[in-house]
């Protein structure tokens, strides 16, 4: 057999099986990215927890002009049901932001965005409406408000967040998005809309 073929059949092999271990190596999280990954989901759960039975306006930070017109604005008498509020921010994760629009779209009929409250902070309030308008968002009841809405906010820096309200604004369930873990987004949702009928 010639000398030649045979180098040339173990260095495909070498590569192969060099190429198969980098994919395995590469291809599978971490122990460690796993773990920190466990330590956010928890950190944010944990975090949410604080929040709930708790009423909306006693948990806002800052009485800021903004935060003051979102609440004059606000109808409660007009609810059928719970609200579900979205809170965005102008330095949270636009990978994520993107992803939670999609999914709610996904989730809400046209006809249900009544009972769909967002909020978002924006320094400038022209890149607020760039953002409504870029997410088709306009039409829907979405306000800007102070980035120290509530004492969380100093806390999460980058991560959406989403609360049920029920009619007297008590906090129903608090969730805190991760741009680490679509997977756990979307089984809160699923079990957000499975359970409460927005």
């Amino acid at each position: 057999m010639n000398r030649k073929f045979i180098i040339s059949q173990i260095l495909i092999a070498v590569t192969v099986v060099v190429t198969f271990l980098a994919y395995k190596e590469y291809s599978q999280p971490k122990t460690e990215e796993k773990a920190s990954l466990n330590d956010t989901n928890k950190k944010y759960d944990d975090l949410g927890e604080v929040y709930l039975g708790k009423n909306l306006p006693e948990m806002v930070h800052d009485i800021h002009s903004l935060n003051e017109e979102f609440f004059n604005e606000l109808d409660t008498d007009s609810l059928q049901g719970p609200l579900f509020m979205i809170r965005f921010a102008e330095v949270h994760c636009s990978s994520c932001m993107i992803r939670d629009i999609n999914l709610l779209k996904d989730y809400i009929p046209k006809k249900s965005w009544d009972n769909i409250l967002m909020i978002a902070s924006y320094d400038n309030e022209d890149y607020f409406k760039l953002f409504a308008r870029m997410h088709d968002l306009e039409n829907q009841n979405i306000y800007r408000v102070d980035s120290h809405f509530l004492d969380v906010d100093k806390q999460l820096k980058d991560a959406p967040y989403y609360m049920i309200l029920d009619e007297d604004l008590e906090i129903k369930e608090f969730f805190i998005s991760s741009k680490f873990s679509d997977k756990r987004t979307e089984v809160f949702f699923e079990n957000l809309f499975n359970t409460y009928k927005i």
